[in-house]
């Protein structure tokens, strides 16, 4: 899961969305440093993440792009998930798709306080770059490919990867419209238990 997924599966309760979507921004040791709300986010994230990397549906999606995306086939597979959510956003939301975006901006600028300077102006440059949008569109997508392409350590072919998306569209929405659902209730029901726990 990417950013956007990230930030559907959040919303409920203050600040967990600002932890989740932090979460890959700082280092695992610096997260103490954060308060109560956002570590909990932090804590999201990594459920997200642990369920998603070890569910079987999502093995199958990574295996459909080896041929071609090889060892950044799971990086590949979570950009791809980002575009899914948006072609069948209103199958999991009842705001509309930038709606929920703005909202989104409008939380995390809100949540500055929280985070220290270096972070905060971090997220601000994001936002002001409409990073979620970015991951909404197969055009939009390309230039994010294109760009981690250009970062990668080892060879990658990340700068096509819509080309295969466009190729495997129909197998990959089969395989997200068969997870998706239960990646969400696992959440809600992770949700449901810590938030229970914690008097919410």
């Amino acid at each position: 899961m990417n950013f956007l997924a990230h930030s559907q599966l959040s919303p409920g309760y203050d600040h967990w969305m600002t932890g989740n979507l932090v979460a890959d921004l700082i280092k695992k040791k610096d997260v103490i440093l954060l308060d109560d709300e956002v570590q909990q986010g932090v804590s999201l994230h990594y459920i997200i993440d642990s369920y998603t990397d070890s569910h079987p549906v999502v093995s199958a999606a990574t295996r459909l792009l080896h041929p071609t995306q090889g060892k950044y086939s799971p990086v590949a597979t979570d950009l791809i998930w980002d575009l899914c959510l948006a072609n069948h956003w209103n199958q999991y939301s009842q705001v509309p798709l930038q709606t929920f975006i703005q909202n989104v901006y409008s939380h995390l600028r809100s949540a500055g306080d929280r985070l220290e300077p270096k972070l905060s102006k971090r997220v601000n440059t994001m936002i002001d770059r409409d990073f979620l949008t970015m991951y909404t569109t197969s055009p939009k997508m390309k230039v994010i490919c294109e760009k981690i392409h250009q970062r990668t350590r080892f060879k990658s072919n990340l700068h096509l990867l819509m080309d295969d998306y466009a190729k495997l569209q129909p197998e990959f929405d089969r395989l997200f419209l068969e997870f998706y659902p239960e990646l969400s209730s696992h959440i809600d029901g992770w949700k449901t238990e810590i938030a229970s726990r914690n008097g919410f």
